[in-house]
């Protein structure tokens, strides 16, 4: 169908992008920048023929925007939010997003655009173990038109914002059953642990989301033809967590846990798709930590654990930071889950379950991580 062609061809350039970023930093010699626009061009060109080959056959002139308006309304709303929570509270991002994507988003236009060599890490970073997935999106864009600006990432935030109605619209529309759709229309974004609640800065966070929901959205579209294909997309979309946020560990495994709980898989058929496609993302996030001055950004021992785990105070202040952060939307969510639940009963909690476990241990998590 037509919105799902233009969601796979948005994801694949997506993540077809720092991909290129990481090989034309390494490989084109600094400042050439008409090169890397040429080569981009060239390359971003060949490669979305190559997926319209691809999905041509899957692609339909059926009428998908039946319901165009009322997502169009709710995506409206949500860009209200979205832009007072960027531009006007926090127009230069917060931490994580100046300190840690930004920062070396900037730095690797300003290396290539300054005629010096790219450099994989820099001791002056916050926390240079952090995956450099979403910096290399980042950069890679910036590098192209000329110069470092923190709008590319807005731009990149819009467009995670946009498929992400679409993948719902998309779902929506094609469901015969329109009350039992809500269910993934609500659960999902409630299992995502950070959606629209923290759009605001945290530009990692929010594609790690994106990236979540459209692994289940994939899930759910070729359920019933969950070839070894389709399994090994899934588990290679799934690894490239690990390459957006340390944390992308914890979802790759509730994925994991739901495919098991919720589709009924042989062994051996299930390893081997699995295997191939976590094989280069697992490979790149290894490597780069390896080669990483800083491993694990929080350092574990017994005592730590010991003294975290036994302090009051961090359990307050991590209910405080998820009813905080969760605000409206989470309270909302519950609603929506305690009314499908009272219809659903066994069936939903089959499908809710391992997502929920997956974000009580997430939540848990900075009970021993520091304190800001």
């Amino acid at each position: 169908m037509m919105i799902s062609f233009i969601i796979k061809i948005i994801f694949s350039n997506l993540l077809l992008f720092p991909l290129l970023g990481l090989i034309f930093f390494n490989f084109i010699e600094p400042n050439s920048i008409a090169l890397f626009r040429v080569c981009s061009v060239i390359v971003v060109f060949i490669f979305n023929l190559f997926l319209i080959f691809l999905f041509k056959d899957k692609f339909t002139n059926q009428n998908d925007f039946k319901n165009f308006k009322f997502f169009l309304i709710v995506f409206l709303i949500s860009s209200v939010f979205f832009f007072f929570r960027v531009l006007v509270i926090e127009p230069c991002g917060g931490w994580d997003a100046w300190a840690m994507w930004n920062a070396k988003a900037k730095d690797f236009t300003n290396l290539f655009l300054n005629e010096k060599p790219y450099k994989m890490f820099k001791e002056t970073w916050a926390h240079p173990g952090y995956p450099t997935l979403i910096p290399l999106q980042i950069a890679f864009l910036s590098v192209n038109i000329g110069f470092f600006t923190e709008y590319v990432s807005y731009f990149l935030n819009y467009t995670y914002l946009i498929l992400f109605f679409l993948m719902m619209m998309d779902i929506y529309s094609s469901s015969k059953n329109k009350n039992g759709v809500v269910n993934y229309i609500f659960v999902i974004p409630f299992s995502l642990i950070f959606l629209i609640h923290q759009s605001s800065d945290l530009y990692a966070d929010y594609f790690l989301s994106i990236l979540y929901t459209f692994i289940f959205y994939l899930y759910f579209k070729n359920k019933e033809n969950l070839n070894s294909l389709n399994l090994t997309i899934i588990f290679f979309l799934s690894s490239c967590l690990f390459l957006i946020k340390n944390e992308g560990a914890f979802l790759f495994l509730s994925i994991l846990f739901f495919l098991l709980l919720n589709h009924k898989i042989n062994f051996l058929k299930f390893s081997f798709p699995a295997l191939i496609g976590i094989i280069l993302p697992l490979s790149l996030f290894l490597y780069y930590k390896i080669n990483s001055p800083e491993f694990n950004p929080v350092p574990i021992t017994i005592d730590h654990l010991k003294n975290s785990l036994t302090d009051f105070q961090r359990y307050k202040n991590v209910l405080f930071a998820l009813i905080f952060f969760h605000g409206v939307v989470m309270y909302f969510t519950i609603t929506i889950l305690i009314y499908h639940f009272r219809k659903m009963k066994i069936h939903f909690l089959n499908y809710l379950f391992p997502l929920l476990i997956v974000h009580i241990i997430y939540n848990g998590i900075f009970l021993v991580t520091s304190s800001d």
